[in-house]
């Protein structure tokens, strides 16, 4: 290893670097998660006096932190992790940039997402982060969690942008030592420790490295074990029956061996604040959608039934109903569920609305569970409906494609309904020879139709939210 390039920090020498030399890294890192803060902003924001504002606002921070980087190459220093810190945040806002694509076209979000991704994974290795920082050179531990932190981050980032760009992962998980992870312990807890004193640490944590306190490695933990699986799921020549199965059997069991407090429906209330609580049910729904999308991969490749995917879509869209009270605020809906929403939910409540309008066919035509829960995808997709109502109002860059999306939702929901009603008033007319035969359906041509109403919002999905 070479140790020619490594840093090795005190804290007074990190209070003179960030708050006296000014460096570039520092001040680029502080534009950056300035304007990534302003993004999320609630549109009726006090702070905010107009969207054009904020958009002008980030795009002027946006530059700035770029040059920051520029004016750090352009220096010659050796590299440092404050320097990776400074390029995952400017890539971070990027992608948060990129969900309102104005005017630029897809390839130009394409060019600057790659460039940030190859960017940041040259140096990820370069800094030698990769590398479990808990051996060999010493390092004051907060510089240690740091560096594990910004590793796990950038591990997880790479594999959500990749999958979108449909592209190889820049930092494959066989890349890099196993117990690179974070501990999970406060800022404040990680102050004046040595790597040697980590036996004084680990009496405060399990064996995995758990705590029980939510603090920012809490996060970026849960969110680097289910990248893992992703980026399993998106390797090639990984979709044969057998390794997906495999695939969704390490998931279950790695689901099941996190502590309680870092699962959404076990959590308790009483311990964690509203946002805590939007942080888990968003790693939940991560957990279902890598489950999700491993049935999914299944039956695209081996044209087995979808029943197994249905239970799973219902309970993606009842949690993201079941979390809706929680995070709404005078300024609108938070930006964080908007997000979710068109994520996660609009992808399951597609395939819940075509199970839906198929149930209504002759039991011979059906591809879905057989005894499909018709009541329940009702009071799903309806909910879900007016969630994407409440969306569409706070987005103003993708707003039209939201719509669209929208209509489409609704148009097939009404057709639905209006062929489960025509069948209750004829039911209650009928004879009971009537009664014994096939109820009032919709014809093949009917539901042809209201099937490439649905197929419409998978090809908005594929033009519109790429990235998502």
């Amino acid at each position: 290893m070479d140790q020619s390039n490594r840093y090795i920090y005190t804290c007074e020498s990190l209070h003179k670097r960030v708050h006296i030399s000014r460096d570039r890294e520092s001040l680029g890192i502080f534009l950056a998660l300035a304007a990534s803060s302003t993004i999320q902003l609630g549109p009726s924001h006090p702070l905010l006096n107009s969207q054009r504002d904020v958009k002008d606002l980030t795009a002027r921070l946006r530059s700035a932190s770029s040059s920051c980087i520029q004016l750090w190459r352009n220096s010659g220093e050796r590299m440092n992790e404050f320097a990776v810190m400074l390029i995952y945040q400017n890539l971070v806002l990027t992608s948060l940039q990129s969900e309102d694509r104005d005017n630029k076209t897809r390839k130009q979000l394409d060019d600057e997402l790659k460039d940030g991704l190859e960017d940041l994974a040259h140096y990820v290795f370069k800094a030698d982060l990769h590398e479990d920082p808990r051996t060999g050179i010493v390092f004051p531990s907060w510089s240690v969690e740091m560096r594990c932190c910004l590793f796990v981050a950038a591990y997880s980032i790479d594999k959500s942008l990749c999958a979108a760009l449909r592209r190889p992962p820049m930092i494959p998980y066989d890349s890099f030592e196993s117990s690179i992870l974070p501990l999970e312990f406060e800022d404040k807890t990680i102050d004046s420790y040595m790597v040697k004193d980590y036996e004084i640490m680990a009496d405060q944590i399990s064996f995995e490295g758990w705590s029980g306190t939510y603090c920012t490695a809490t996060w970026l933990r849960l969110r680097f074990r289910l990248s893992v699986f992703r980026e399993e799921l998106y390797r090639p020549n990984r979709h044969s029956k057998e390794t997906l199965q495999d695939i969704y059997k390490r998931l279950s069991d790695e689901w099941g061996g996190l502590p309680n407090h870092t699962k959404y429906p076990c959590a308790q209330k009483d311990q964690c604040t509203e946002k805590q609580r939007l942080l888990l049910a968003s790693i939940f729904l991560e957990y279902l959608f890598i489950w999700f999308q491993a049935e999914q991969s299944v039956y695209q490749h081996t044209s087995t039934s979808q029943n197994r995917l249905i239970p799973v879509a219902q309970r993606i869209v009842s949690t993201l109903l079941d979390i809706t009270p929680r995070i709404q605020s005078a300024d609108g809906l938070h930006r964080g569920y908007s997000w979710i929403i068109l994520y996660y939910g609009i992808p399951s409540a597609r395939l819940l609305a075509l199970a839906l309008n198929e149930s209504l066919l002759p039991k011979a035509a059906h591809h879905f569970l057989e005894s499909f829960p018709r009541g329940k995808t009702i009071s799903n997709l309806a909910g879900f409906i007016a969630r994407m109502d409440m969306v569409i109002m706070t987005q103003e860059g993708n707003s039209n494609a939201l719509r669209d999306i929208h209509q489409r939702f609704a148009r097939s929901f009404d057709f639905a309904m209006n062929c489960l009603g025509n069948a209750a008033k004829g039911n209650a007319t009928a004879t009971s020879a009537d009664k014994d035969s096939n109820e009032a359906v919709p014809s093949g041509p009917d539901y042809e139709r209201t099937r490439k109403v649905l197929d419409g919002i998978q090809l908005r999905i594929n033009d519109e939210f790429w990235l998502l």
